[in-house]
């Protein structure tokens, strides 16, 4: 998907306080929402994933 907005490395989440939001997503606001919401999803699937991870790693031993 293209992005209308420059997205920085990965690790930078602190991009989306009211300071470092770029004017463009101020603009396209359904973009921004979808973006936020993208990233957001990606985290929490990961979590999960590391929690399964770790209760499987428990109930095997």
């Amino acid at each position: 998907m293209i992005y209308p907005v420059h997205l920085p490395a990965f690790g930078t989440f602190d991009f989306w306080s009211e300071k470092n939001r770029p004017t463009k997503a101020t603009k396209h606001k359904k973009y921004k929402i979808k973006i936020k919401d993208e990233f957001s999803l990606k985290i929490r699937q990961s979590k999960k994933l590391k929690n399964n991870i770790k209760k499987n790693e428990i109930i095997k031993k």
